[in-house]
């Protein structure tokens, strides 16, 4: 039966296939979307190749070459009223580049790589997360498709956040090996789906701010689902981004903050009446888990690499070097490479001092990208990337989807404000030119 499904499914496939190459932004982008908030959890791979075998992965293969296709045919020198005219403002997007010189700093450290098999399929992968915000900067880009990968989103992490509040309500929540009952254990990783919950957060959050009563009540029960799954993974980090998301959409609300303001108290209200019975104990306990240990070996291994760095993707093997002679932290025991908890010592010990420069400028880049944005769409973009950027000072999530899509995501509002600017001065009546007037002497 599930033979004849798939065979029955093949010619919709490559209908899809056939519309998304068309029409990458339109198909294919929102259909990565709604997978990123699921990470891995979904993969259709099992073991070591899971990580790479995920639905967000086999549409990212297909949605690059789309993309770049789109900005190879697409004019800078047509009509300013043809959609497919590229505005001078996309045409060296710093911002991009900038995380695509970070790919590339991490792909040479495979010259010297301690692991350097480990470094190239490492940035091989790195390589495709950080050209999907250069390539989107390069093709049109219109509200409507904006919406649509917002929406697109929203049901994503709608549908990781259902899932958890349905497991938290029948006590059907996974035990984690080493931190009890949380949310998210039989996914990717209970920090990690916290985190990669803070983008539909802020957009639900920001959507709530609709004057339709409808509007308002559909994402404030939006809003609260995300924030319930957010609690049950036990993720204090990410809980504590996520009251910064919260914060900042309050703060940027300006005049209707009211409307938040009722939005937060409701989220608050409900749940505390459904979440103590099955919130994990974890958010009540003190100590850093571990972290103050794994910073300690990391600052060690900097000293050693920070320079030039061991190789990309190789922290794990040098943590297990150095572990015995500085702390007594266990391997992890599902078998995965340690990390540091911390992007930027991530990065500095892989990819030494010049990757993380580079990281501290892309991630500047970015988040002065979206505080120039217009009013009317700063809000998600800058709540999401500070969300996001303090969940990094406490995950190593550089090497995560819902990190790039955030990214992406700052890229795809520039890109549409420039096609909009563009249009406008396209509209707009060009000035009057006076007739020289002509004197004639007798």
């Amino acid at each position: 039966m599930i033979v004849l499904f798939a065979i029955a499914g093949i010619p919709l496939v490559v209908a899809g296939a056939i519309a998304g190459w068309r029409r990458p932004v339109d198909v294919l982008l929102p259909a990565y979307a709604l997978f990123v908030p699921f990470g891995s959890g979904l993969s259709i791979l099992s073991g070591t190749n899971a990580t790479y075998g995920s639905p967000s992965t086999i549409i990212l293969v297909v949605l690059l070459p789309a993309l770049a296709w789109q900005a190879y045919t697409s004019s800078s020198g047509a009509d300013p009223m043809d959609a497919t005219a590229v505005p001078d403002a996309a045409r060296v997007p710093s911002t991009e580049l900038t995380w695509v010189f970070l790919a590339i700093v991490a792909g040479l450290t495979g010259i010297w790589s301690i692991d350097p098999a480990r470094t190239l399929t490492a940035f091989i992968a790195l390589t495709a997360v950080a050209s999907l915000p250069l390539l989107l900067r390069l093709v049109p880009v219109t509200r409507l498709q904006v919406q649509r990968v917002e929406g697109a989103l929203i049901v994503g992490g709608l549908a990781v956040g259902g899932y958890g509040l349905v497991l938290g309500l029948t006590g059907q929540l996974s035990a984690a090996a080493d931190a009890g009952v949380r949310f998210g254990s039989d996914l990717t990783d209970p920090n990690h789906i916290a985190a990669a919950l803070l983008l539909p957060l802020a957009i639900c959050l920001n959507r709530a701010l609709r004057r339709s009563l409808g509007h308002v009540l559909l994402y404030q029960a939006a809003s609260i689902v995300l924030t319930i799954a957010i609690l049950l993974t036990g993720s204090r980090g990410g809980t504590l981004a996520a009251i910064l998301v919260i914060l900042i959409i309050i703060v940027m609300a300006g005049a209707r903050t009211a409307i938040i303001l009722s939005a937060v108290t409701v989220l608050v209200v409900l749940t505390i009446a459904l979440v103590p019975a099955f919130l994990p104990d974890r958010l009540a306990t003190e100590g850093s888990s571990g972290r103050t240990a794994l910073w300690r070996i990391g600052a060690v291994a900097c000293l050693e690499h920070c320079l030039v760095g061991s190789g990309w993707n190789t922290y794990g093997e040098v943590y297990e070097g150095l572990e015995p002679s500085v702390w007594t932290v266990p391997v992890s025991r599902a078998g995965v490479q340690v990390q540091p908890h911390n992007n930027f010592l991530l990065v500095g010990v892989e990819a030494g001092l010049l990757g993380a420069a580079m990281l501290g400028l892309a991630m500047f880049f970015s988040f002065r990208d979206a505080i120039r944005l217009p009013r009317s769409l700063r809000s998600p973009p800058v709540a999401a990337f500070v969300g996001l950027a303090f969940t990094g000072m406490l995950l190593s999530n550089l090497e995560f989807k819902y990190f790039w899509m955030t990214v992406a995501y700052i890229s795809l509002l520039s890109q549409q404000q420039a096609y909009e600017r563009l249009a406008e001065s396209a509209a707009s009546p060009a000035p009057p030119t006076e007739e020289p007037v002509h004197v004639t002497h007798s």
